[in-house]
C-alpha cells in the first residue's frame, strides 16, 4: 500500500486535498515558517525567502514525480536548487544568502524530533522520544559529597 485509502462516499473533510491546493498552501506555509524564524513581516527579504522555499519544494516535487523511489537524487535536486538560488542571490545583492535560504532548507528537512514525538513510527532506527517522561519527585534529591547523581537516585528510592 502506497497511500491512504479514502472511500469516495466519505464526506468532503475526509477526502485528500486536490493537487492545485499546493499553489497557495506552500507559499502560506513558507511565509508562516519564515515568520516563525523571526523574519520581520515588512522585510524585503520575506518574499525572497518564500520564493526560494517554493522553488525548493517544486524541485523536490518534480524530482519525486520523475524519479519515484530515488530519495537520494530527489534530495539532491532540492538542495541544488536552493544552493543555486542562494549563490545567485548573494552575488546579485552582495550580502549573505543564509537568511534567505533558511526556509528553503527547512522545506528539505524531511523529519524532525517533534514529528517523531507527535507521530511515532515503529522502525528499528527510531529513537523513542515518546517514551521519555519527566516526573516530579515528591521528595527532594540530595547529592552527598564524593557520590554521583546515579548513586543518590538509587539510594533515595
Amino acid at each position: 500500500m502506497t497511500d491512504c485509502i479514502r472511500e469516495p462516499d466519505w464526506p468532503w473533510w475526509r477526502q485528500s486535498l486536490p493537487w492545485w491546493n499546493l499553489f497557495f498552501l506552500v507559499p502560506i506555509y513558507s511565509a508562516c515558517s519564515s515568520l516563525s524564524n523571526l523574519q520581520y513581516w515588512r522585510s524585503l527579504q520575506l518574499p525572497v525567502m518564500v520564493l526560494f522555499s517554493c522553488c525548493a519544494f517544486a524541485a523536490n516535487r518534480a524530482a519525486s514525480i520523475i524519479l519515484p523511489g530515488r530519495t537520494d537524487i530527489i534530495s539532491a535536486a532540492g538542495a541544488f536548487v536552493i544552493g543555486l538560488l542562494g549563490n545567485l542571490y548573494s552575488r546579485v545583492v552582495g550580502g549573505t544568502a543564509f537568511t534567505s535560504m533558511v526556509t528553503g532548507v527547512l522545506f528539505l528537512v524531511p523529519v524532525s524530533p517533534v514529528i517523531h514525538m507527535c507521530f511515532p513510527v515503529a522502525t528499528p532506527f527510531n529513537i523513542s522520544l515518546v517514551s521519555l517522561k519527566v516526573e516530579a519527585s515528591p521528595k527532594p534529591i540530595t547529592v552527598q559529597q564524593n557520590s554521583t547523581l546515579a548513586d543518590s537516585l538509587s539510594h533515595s528510592e
